[in-house]
């Protein structure tokens, strides 16, 4: 537990938290998450896959292969995070800019879970170690 770095600590909890918080009511009269399939049940999936990735490379040791369609796995988890935070603040705009239902807690909490997720994936990729260090820069084509 001493080498789980602080990213990964967040990524964890907050994908967890995203889960956790898609069986709460996401607008009144609306029901959570998992009422129907729907778009909003993306974001608790992704959470749960990516709080499983996490909980897997900082306390089982298991090594991924790198890299997974020229992506490493930090950069993987940055896009899921991304994608997650941009379904969960956008349907949460939508319910604040309509006039047919007041966003619920599910909602509302489901947002700062997503947004802990992209920071989380953010600090990772930034904590990422470089491939070139050491290395002199080739000067780019542009």
């Amino acid at each position: 537990m001493d080498n789980v770095r602080p990213s990964q600590w967040l990524v964890l909890a907050s994908g967890a938290l995203l889960f956790i918080f898609s069986f709460f009511d996401l607008a009144k009269d609306v029901g959570n998450a998992w009422d129907d399939f729907g778009v909003q049940t993306f974001p608790a999936l992704i959470g749960l896959i990516l709080a499983g990735l996490a909980a897997a490379i900082a306390f089982g040791d298991v090594d991924l292969p790198e890299p997974i369609l020229t992506f490493s796995i930090r950069q993987l988890v940055l896009v899921l995070a991304l994608t997650a935070v941009l379904i969960q603040v956008g349907y949460l705009l939508t319910l604040m800019l309509s006039d047919v239902a007041d966003p619920g807690i599910g909602a509302w909490l489901g947002g700062l879970a997503a947004i802990g997720l992209i920071v989380g994936a953010v600090m990772d990729q930034l904590d990422a170690p470089s491939a070139n260090v050491g290395q002199p820069s080739a000067p780019t084509p542009f």
